[in-house]
């Protein structure tokens, strides 16, 4: 009855207000043998709804590398979740540090210079369908996300934000 309830056609909608809990529903029974795991190696292990993020404050050699994508995947292949080999990543320090999507190399978090242009271009598009009279129902439907979009900025980028949102 919860898949029923929690997905469409097989799969949880993209940014489903259920989607966090049925993640952790998914991960609950290995999750936490995996990390325990890992940090007795001095190894991070964090989880933002399914996307998954190791940290480590030294280098990595690739023995290590495969016993921690074995135990990820494993993990993963235990629970019937098909990892998405095309979006792993593996960041080097000295280069740009991205976890779910936030620049982290700095003294604080941000979001992509590119994400805050697309956002202020939704605005932009917002704005000119105001003007021209193209406000219809999908409007709505488009403003509330645009909305979310710009509150999601606002955690990192106040003061901009605060400039779109009066727009």
């Amino acid at each position: 009855i919860l898949t029923q309830l929690t997905t469409y056609n097989g799969f949880v909608p993209q940014g489903a207000y259920t989607s966090t809990h049925v993640a952790n529903i998914v991960f609950w029974e290995k999750e936490p043998e995996v990390e325990l795991k890992m940090r007795k190696k001095g190894i991070f292990y964090s989880r933002f709804v399914d996307d998954i993020s190791i940290s480590l404050d030294r280098k990595v050699n690739n023995p290590e590398m495969e016993w921690i994508t074995s135990l990820v995947y494993g993990m993963l292949f235990y629970e019937g979740v098909r990892p998405n080999r095309k979006k792993r990543k593996v960041q080097k320090k000295g280069g740009a540090m991205r976890v779910h999507g936030l620049n982290v190399d700095g003294k604080k978090s941000t979001i992509q210079k590119k994400e805050r242009n697309k956002i202020r271009a939704s605005v932009k598009q917002l704005e000119e369908a105001v003007i021209s009279g193209r406000a219809t129902e999908e409007f709505h439907a488009q403003y509330s996300s645009v909305q979310g979009r710009v509150a999601n900025m606002k955690r990192l980028h106040k003061h901009a934000a605060s400039k779109l949102e009066e727009r």
